[in-house]
């Protein structure tokens, strides 16, 4: 079966954070994606653990820790280069989802063939407290 959803997550030096983003995307009501990875040689050897050892229980990651760093935007494109998907999404290191948010929008997106992205409602926080929100 080909991949429909494409992950890109750009990480470095935040390993609380991308735990979270890490269970946002894994646990999510739909399961046909591949989630790339690419550490930008986060000097912290934790962020390598912790996604090695995600990588060994879930098939779907597929891991690259660069040798040297690429900065933040060349991050962001490297990862979208190694998509295979018949969509694509980034999700940051310090971004969650909600539970059906890949599955909603695959929906959308399937059933709306004029469009050609989807995007959720976004809602920025601060220690876990709303600051502001946004919907497109």
């Amino acid at each position: 079966m080909s991949i429909t959803v494409s992950i890109g997550m750009p990480i470095y030096n935040r390993p609380i954070e991308m735990i979270r983003a890490l269970d946002s995307i894994l646990n999510q009501s739909f399961s046909n994606f591949e989630l790339i990875i690419s550490n930008d040689n986060s000097p912290n050897p934790e962020i390598d653990l912790i996604v090695k050892k995600y990588a060994e229980k879930d098939k779907r990651i597929i891991y690259f820790k660069q040798e040297i760093s690429l900065r933040s935007v060349k991050n962001f494109y490297f990862v979208l280069k190694q998509a295979k998907g018949k969509y694509f999404m980034w999700l940051a290191d310090d971004d969650w989802l909600s539970l059906n948010f890949i599955e909603d929008c695959v929906n959308f997106l399937e059933s709306n063939l004029d469009y050609s992205i989807c995007e959720g409602k976004c809602i920025y926080q601060d220690n876990g407290k709303p600051i502001h929100s946004n919907s497109s």
